[in-house]
């Protein structure tokens, strides 16, 4: 059952919104990526999250954030005011494997690519285009 003729994804972080455009247009390429930097990280040492992470924070790419986003303690991650991911990893797992990533991916893509659009803006920009016809989702602190 589809509820609505088109969704807003929109988040003021735009590598996030970065990993929804590729969700949408270019999926096996985020999935792809997701999986070299996660088999990567078996041959090397206990740094490779770091290296990751240093990379991320330089180049603002979608693949190492993901990869960060599951690997980070909590699967809670945590920006500095720069907006550098300051997060340490979680020593007790590996983050998703590659195969569920891709069927989660892949997913999400068929769902939504056709009726979906991401947008980099903050949340009261988002909220101006509303209409009374519209359903409006706000993660806490925002509701």
């Amino acid at each position: 059952m589809k509820l609505a003729s088109e969704y807003v994804i929109s988040d003021a972080l735009q590598p996030l919104i970065d990993i929804w455009h590729q969700i949408l247009s270019s999926p096996h390429a985020l999935a792809n990526d997701y999986e070299r930097l996660w088999c990567e990280q078996l041959d090397n040492d206990a740094n490779y999250y770091y290296k990751v992470r240093d990379d991320f924070n330089r180049f603002r790419q979608p693949a190492p954030l993901l990869y960060l986003l599951t690997r980070c303690v909590k699967n809670a991650p945590r920006f500095n005011q720069q907006g550098d991911f300051n997060q340490s990893h979680d020593k007790r797992r590996l983050g998703m494997h590659p195969n569920k990533m891709r069927i989660e991916i892949l997913g999400a893509s068929l769902l939504l690519a056709k009726s979906t659009k991401a947008l980099w803006a903050e949340f009261e920009a988002t909220l101006a285009e509303e209409t009374a016809d519209d359903l409006v989702y706000l993660d806490p602190p925002y509701e």
